[in-house]
C-alpha cells in the first residue's frame, strides 16, 4: 500500500482567503502538521502576513499576497501555480482529512474516465467549548455521475445539483480548462462562477463521492464573503436573473460561453450548434429543481404563502429568512460534538478516519482556546 503523503504530494490545494488571517494561519498551521499537498493561499487582503511567521512554514505552504486583486484575478493566477497532477480547491475556514484525500486519488488513478472524485462532508461550527457537528450536503450519499454521454452528465448532475465537483479533487488539466472558460467573464447571479465550474466538470467527464468523510465544512466561524464580487451577491439567484433580470443578449452570451466551453474540452467532433442546445438543457436542469425546491417548501409551511397574500412578497421572504435562523439556532443547540456527528455518519456507512478527524478537532480546539479575543 502507498502511504498517503505520496499520494498527496501529487495534489495542490489553492485557498483564496480575503481578510481572515486568523483562519489562514489556522489552517496553515494544520498543513505544517499533515505534510504532503502543495497549499498554495492566495491572499487579497491589505495587510500582508509577516515574514517572521510565514519563514516557519515548509516550502510546500505558499504564500502570496495579492492586495487589491478581486478573486477573479487570484483564481486566474493560481492556474500558472498549480503544478501538480490533481487540484482541489479549499475554503480558508475548512479542512480535509489527508487519508480522504488520498483514497481519492486512488480512486481516480483507477478510473481514467473520472475527471473528480470527492468524499463526504460534515459541518462543523464552536458552540464556546467544544467543536459540534452538523449535518452537511446529505445528497452527496451514493452521488455518482457516469453517464457515457456529455449531455447526459450534465443533465443529470444539474437536475439533482449539489456542489460534488468545485471542491472535489481534480485532474489539474481538466480544472485549469474548466476555469479558463469560467473566468473569462463574471455573471451578476449569486455563484454563478460555482454553477459554471460545475456544468462544465460534469460535461468534461465523469465523477462519484467516495463513502469517506473527507471535507469539514465551517458553520458560522467568520461571516461569509459577500458583495466584493458579482458572482458573491446572493440577493440575486440564477433563477432571477435568467427569467428577470438579464436581457436576451446576456443569456445568449451566458450561453455563447458554455456552448465554446463544452466544444473546446469534448473530445469528441465540433458540435456547436448541438452544444448550445446542451448548454441551455443544462441551465433548464437546474432551474426546473430550483423550481420544484421552492414549491415543496411553500407547501410545508404553507402559512408563509398566505402571508405572502396578506401582505406582500417582502414579508414572506422576510418570515422565511426568521424561519431559517430559528431552526439553525435549533439546530445548533442540539447539535452533538463533532466526533459524535462522525459516528452519526459511520452508521450509514461511510468510513470515519478518526486519526484525522481527532486532528481536525485539536486544530480548531487550539484555535478557540489560544484565540486572542477582538
Amino acid at each position: 500500500m502507498i502511504p498517503p503523503n505520496q499520494f498527496l504530494s501529487r495534489l495542490t490545494i489553492v485557498i483564496p482567503t480575503y481578510e481572515r488571517h486568523d483562519f489562514v494561519l489556522r489552517l496553515m498551521n494544520y498543513w505544517a502538521e499533515n505534510s504532503g499537498p502543495t497549499v498554495i493561499i492566495l491572499d487579497g487582503s491589505s495587510k500582508c502576513i509577516p515574514e517572521i511567521i510565514l519563514n516557519k512554514y515548509p516550502p510546500s505552504i505558499r504564500y502570496y499576497h495579492m492586495p487589491g486583486k478581486t478573486l477573479h484575478d487570484r483564481l486566474l493566477s493560481s492556474l500558472e501555480k498549480v503544478d501538480t497532477e490533481f487540484v482541489l480547491r479549499g475554503g480558508d475556514d475548512e479542512f480535509y482529512i489527508p487519508s480522504a484525500l488520498s483514497k481519492c486519488i486512488n480512486e481516480l488513478d483507477h478510473d481514467h474516465e473520472q475527471v473528480a472524485c470527492c468524499g463526504r462532508a460534515l459541518g462543523f461550527f464552536w458552540n464556546g467549548n467544544l467543536a459540534c457537528g452538523v449535518e452537511q450536503y446529505p445528497k452527496l450519499k451514493d452521488y455518482v455521475i457516469s453517464n457515457q454521454l456529455a449531455e447526459d452528465r450534465l443533465v443529470k448532475h444539474m437536475s439533482h445539483y449539489v456542489p460534488s465537483l468545485v471542491y472535489a479533487v481534480c485532474r489539474s488539466a481538466v480544472w485549469k480548462k474548466c476555469y479558463e472558460f469560467v473566468l473569462q467573464k463574471n455573471y451578476p447571479f449569486f455563484a454563478s462562477r460555482e454553477l459554471q465550474f460545475e456544468m462544465i466538470m460534469s460535461f468534461a467527464g465523469k465523477s462519484k463521492v467516495i463513502p469517506e468523510l473527507m471535507w469539514l465544512r465551517s458553520h458560522g466561524e467568520s461571516q461569509p464573503i459577500r458583495n466584493t464580487d458579482p458572482s458573491l451577491d446572493p440577493s440575486v439567484s440564477l433563477l432571477e436573473w435568467w427569467f428577470g433580470l438579464a436581457d436576451e443578449h446576456q443569456r445568449l452570451d451566458f450561453v455563447s460561453l458554455m456552448t465554446t466551453a463544452f466544444s473546446e474540452i469534448s473530445t469528441g467532433e465540433d458540435q456547436m450548434l448541438e452544444n448550445s442546445v446542451v448548454a441551455v438543457k443544462g441551465v433548464e436542469a437546474y432551474l426546473a429543481q430550483h423550481k420544484i425546491c421552492k414549491r415543496q417548501f411553500s407547501k410545508s409551511v404553507c402559512f408563509v404563502s398566505m402571508v405572502s397574500i396578506f401582505l406582500g412578497k417582502r414579508a414572506a421572504k422576510n418570515l422565511y429568512k426568521f424561519l431559517k435562523f430559528v431552526y439553525k439556532k435549533i439546530n445548533y443547540n442540539m447539535a452533538p460534538p463533532l466526533r459524535n456527528s462522525a459516528k452519526t455518519l459511520e452508521k450509514s456507512g461511510v468510513n470515519i478516519d478518526y486519526v484525522g478527524l481527532d486532528n481536525i478537532i485539536f486544530s480548531i480546539d487550539k484555535f478557540y482556546k489560544h484565540r486572542t479575543p477582538t
